[in-house]
C-alpha cells in the first residue's frame, strides 16, 4: 500500500507541470495567434505557432520556443 501511494504520489507531481502547460496552452492560443508581435522579457519577436505546450517565437536570425506557461506568467507585450 505505501509503495502505491508512493508511486501515485510521483505521478500526480510529475504530472502536474505537463497538465500546466497544457492548460497554458490552451489561454495562449486564446490570446495570441500566428503572426503578432510580442516581447517576453528579453525576448521580441512574431509568433510563428501556437502548440499545446510551447510557442515557436521567430526572432531575427533563428526561432525561440517559449514555454506557454512562461507566456502566461511574464509580462508579454
Amino acid at each position: 500500500a505505501g509503495l502505491m501511494l508512493g508511486l501515485g504520489l510521483a505521478v500526480g507531481l510529475g504530472g502536474k507541470d505537463v497538465i500546466s502547460g497544457i492548460l497554458a496552452g490552451y489561454y495562449v492560443r486564446k490570446r495570441f495567434q500566428a503572426g503578432d508581435r510580442v516581447t517576453i522579457g528579453d525576448i521580441n519577436g512574431t509568433i510563428r505557432e501556437v502548440g499545446p505546450v510551447s510557442t515557436v517565437l521567430d526572432v531575427p536570425g533563428t526561432q525561440r520556443i517559449v514555454p506557454n506557461t512562461k507566456m502566461l506568467h511574464e509580462a508579454v507585450r
